[in-house]
């Protein structure tokens, strides 16, 4: 895995800042630690930090054709580069190098921008034509890899990370308003937003073409159908199993150590069965373990471990772990939400003593409809049509009694609403209601209905082909959650120790295939996964695979009663906050003051503080101060294995 970033200016006297460059790759310095490179132009630069991984002594990038007339900086990788190769050497390409990146450059010099619809894998991807003066950037199909770009008029910049950007000469640093109310709606950043003024995220799926003079082209490359196939169960599981089985085995190529996170729960048992399948070295897995049970999966972990035989490492996660909270925030560039990111850092740092790449689990849920609200979202629109509309209504005074953070009182909204908006409610940290209390100043200008969140999700619903509601939550959260969470939150918090994760349950054909299937097969009878469970039985024992799902939570309002008390009353009340001035401050104490209580309702509440808090430590962070760059040029990587 690697980190990319370049610059493209508009007019050919308009030369590119050497410095500018060199100090955008030091600020991805962490994600290539093995070697950098740069090309240079006079109006041109890329630049390219490299974690090493296949072709380990001969994949400096940036690299070119025979000619020089095609460059490229990728981040990534391709796992079907073998068989691309074959056919270009098969047709007269020359190769000087034993890596994808090279497959990438003849396969433009022949194809042009639909190189990249012959491609399988994770990638973030900068081409210069240079005889067509032409930069083409691409990022994969399901966002799995990040890539970020600002246009002014007069240049494009690009950079695997947001703080790359930010550190070339000349790049203002603003806080996009519209984008803090998005996030605080959905705990993350939605595409193609970013928290910065003026600088955005290419979509996933999505190719950028940037011509001579500066003329832009956006296009989506690839989306996913949902048709609803009637095939046997039979025949599905037959065909799901190769599937599967071919995703995990393309993802075993590597030079350096491998290995797996294993959570114990059904995605992550069945990549890591596959695994041990397929390695002749016993196979080496990493997990988390939490103080409250009801968060802790680690006992489920470690029966697996030696159920397949796997040499298993553990780490603790308590309320100490969040003293990194800081560093967390330093490698998102952007206020984030879930704070799953915090296990997720440790069971990176964790898996980075042993391995350089890891598999995931990640992308299941989305997959085979492992959310339970999918299965909470069916049964309500199940209830609304048997309950008329008029005791609806009756019911709707009810919802004067719950706290607006309460989730009880999103229920009862929901039974009159219709099924879409009912979803986007859904997904909702903070509600419309709530803001109307929190906002203030400036922030309640976006509060009009033309920056709704709503409309966020409303395009993806509106995308979606299928009329089948859960292949329509499906697609949503493939467009948005997955994209815009759950996968930067794994890029980033393994890119802060260089490790590779790799994700076979979002093989691009592997979701087409799923998507393909009817969805009584996914979910049936409230039993979630259900096909993905029946393919792991062949092979598995069943009460490994039938365990209830507990997800990858984090104890929020626990912490924040005891150990995180201080830490949040100090950002709630020393000034900054109630200066900047988003938010009502004595509504925020009230809340507060209720958040300290032992209860359900202020369980519902760890998360919106958890998003306030990381909120105001961005601000300072990024847009009060220089202190992010100071923090990338102190301490860019963190420790490394000499092994790698």
């Amino acid at each position: 895995m690697c980190g990319i970033c370049g610059v493209y200016r508009f007019a050919e006297d308009s030369p590119v800042s050497a410095e500018g460059l060199e100090a955008m790759k030091a600020m991805i310095l962490h994600r290539g630690p093995n070697q950098e490179g740069t090309y240079l132009e006079p109006h041109v630069g890329l630049g390219h930090r490299r974690l090493s991984i296949i072709g380990v002594s001969d994949g400096r990038q940036p690299l070119s054709n025979e000619t020089g007339s095609v460059w490229i900086s990728f981040n990534g990788e391709i796992y079907n580069y073998r068989d691309l190769k074959e056919g270009l050497l098969a047709r007269g390409h020359v190769f000087k190098t034993r890596t994808d990146t090279e497959v990438l450059v003849h396969l433009y010099e022949e194809k042009g921008v639909d190189f990249v619809e012959d491609i399988r894998g994770m990638y973030a991807i900068a081409i210069w034509d240079r005889d067509a003066k032409n930069l083409v950037l691409v990022r994969d199909r399901l966002g799995k890899k990040p890539l970020y770009y600002r246009i002014d008029g007069r240049q494009i910049l690009f950079a695997s990370e947001l703080k790359s950007i930010l550190a070339y000469p000349g790049v203002s640093r603003a806080a996009n308003l519209e984008a803090i109310h998005h996030y605080l709606s959905l705990g993350y950043v939605p595409a193609p937003h970013t928290a910065f003024r003026g600088i955005s995220t290419l979509p996933a799926g999505h190719l950028l073409e940037i011509k001579a003079g500066g003329e832009t082209s956006l296009k989506e490359y690839w989306d996913i159908e949902f048709h609803g196939d009637e095939k046997s169960e039979g025949a599905a599981i037959e065909e799901l199993d190769a599937a599967f089985d071919e995703a995990v085995r393309i993802r075993l190529e590597s030079e350096v150590p491998l290995g797996v996170f294993l959570s114990g729960g059904t995605d992550s048992t069945g990549v890591a069965h596959r695994m041990s399948r397929h390695l002749s070295q016993r196979l080496v897995s990493t997990t988390i373990r939490f103080e409250d049970p009801r968060h802790d999966e680690s006992q489920q972990a470690e029966d697996v471990a030696r159920l397949i035989g796997t040499e298993h490492h553990v780490h603790d996660v308590g309320p100490g772990s969040t003293d990194v909270i800081e560093r967390i925030l330093w490698h998102f560039d952007e206020p984030f939400a879930d704070a799953s990111a915090l296990p997720t850092y440790f069971l990176c740092k964790t898996a980075r003593e042993q391995l350089t790449v890891a598999l995931s689990g990640d992308g299941g849920d989305e997959m085979f409809a492992g959310y339970e609200r999918y299965s909470e979202l069916l049964r309500q629109d199940r209830w609304k049509r048997l309950v008329p509309g008029p005791l609806r209504k009756l019911l709707l005074p009810l919802e004067a009694v719950y706290p607006l953070h309460f989730r009880g009182r999103a229920l009862l909204e929901n039974l009159n609403r219709d099924f879409q908006s009912a979803a986007c409610n859904s997904f909702f940290l903070f509600g419309h209601r709530h803001k109307l209390e929190v906002y203030d100043g400036e922030m309640q200008s976006y509060l009009e209905q033309r920056f709704r969140t709503e409309g966020v999700l409303d395009r993806f619903f509106d995308a979606c082909a299928s009329r089948d509601p859960l292949s329509r939550l499906q697609y949503v959260d493939y467009k948005s959650y997955l994209v815009d969470d759950i996968c930067v939150k794994v890029d980033r918090m393994s890119m802060a120790f260089a490790l590779e994760v790799r994700s076979p349950l979002l093989d691009h054909k592997l979701v087409e295939l799923v998507a393909r299937l009817a969805s009584s097969l996914k979910l049936r009878n409230g039993t979630k996964k259900h096909l993905f469970k029946q393919v792991l039985k062949r092979h598995l024992p069943a009460h490994v695979i039938d365990r209830p799902k507990r997800g990858f939570g984090v104890p929020l309002s626990a912490w924040f009663r005891k150990d995180m008390k201080g830490l949040f009353e100090g950002v709630l009340r020393d000034g900054r906050l109630e200066k900047r001035g988003y938010f009502h401050r004595a509504y925020l104490e009230r809340l507060w003051s209720e958040a300290q209580k032992d209860s359900r309702a202020a369980t519902d509440l760890g998360s919106h503080f958890w998003a306030l808090l990381m909120l105001e430590l961005w601000h300072r962070m990024y847009i009060d101060s220089d202190d992010f760059l100071r923090r990338g040029v102190k301490q860019p990587p963190l420790s490394v294995p000499a092994s790698v």
